[in-house]
C-alpha cells in the first residue's frame, strides 16, 4: 500500500494524537521493511532526539503527534517526507474518551491562538494555515484510508485496546 513511498529516507507520521499517527507509522515501516521509531523513543516530544535520530539513520519511519507544532522544522529536507493523518474530529475526541487521554491542556497551550477549545481543529487549522505551504514533501493521509492495509484492525474489535495498541492481544 505504501511502497511508493519508498525514494523517503525519513518519513515523519505526525497529526492529532488519536487519530492514527501509530498504526499508519506502523503500516508505512512495514510495507517499506523500514524500522519503526514510537514517539516514546523520541521522547515523545523532544525535538533535539529527533534531529539526531534522522541525522544518524536511514530507513526510518517516526510516530510523532506531540511534535506536530514543530514538523515544518523538517519540511525542506530533502529526503524527508511528512505525513499528516486525517480523521473525523468526533472520532478523535470519541478515542481521547475512550482511553482517558488528559493531556489536551498541554497540547492547546502551543496552539493557543488556533483554537475554539478542540486540540484536533487547532492542530489542523495550523497544518493548514501555516505548515502545508512550508513542507515541501508531505502527504495528507486519512485514517479511514487504512481499512484495506493487512494490519488493519477493525473497530468493533479495538473497543478494548489500550493507548498504544495496534494489534490484537494472543490469547
Amino acid at each position: 500500500m505504501f511502497e511508493y513511498l519508498e525514494e523517503y529516507k525519513h518519513i515523519l507520521v505526525t497529526g492529532p494524537q488519536r487519530s492514527g499517527t501509530r498504526i499508519a507509522s506502523k503500516m508505512i515501516a512495514h510495507d517499506l521493511g523500514y524500522r519503526y521509531v514510537d514517539e516514546s523513543e523520541i521522547h515523545a516530544d523532544s525535538l533535539y532526539t529527533l534531529v539526531t535520530l534522522i541525522h544518524n539513520e536511514d530507513n526510518v519511519v517516526v510516530q510523532c503527534p506531540a511534535l506536530c507544532r514543530d514538523i515544518d522544522f523538517f519540511g525542506d529536507l530533502p529526503d524527508t517526507l511528512i505525513v499528516m493523518m486525517h480523521r473525523d474530529i468526533q472520532d478523535i475526541e470519541a478515542s481521547e474518551t475512550r482511553i482517558g487521554w488528559d493531556r489536551s491542556w498541554k497540547c492547546l497551550e502551543q496552539f493557543r491562538y488556533y483554537t475554539d477549545g478542540s486540540v484536533a481543529q487547532a492542530k489542523y487549522q495550523y497544518w493548514r494555515a501555516h505548515q502545508r505551504c512550508a513542507i515541501v514533501h508531505y502527504l495528507e493521509l486519512n485514517y479511514a484510508d487504512l481499512e484495506g492495509h493487512s494490519l488493519w484492525v477493525p473497530k468493533e474489535r479495538r473497543a478494548d485496546f489500550r493507548f498504544n495498541q495496534t494489534e490484537e492481544e494472543w490469547r
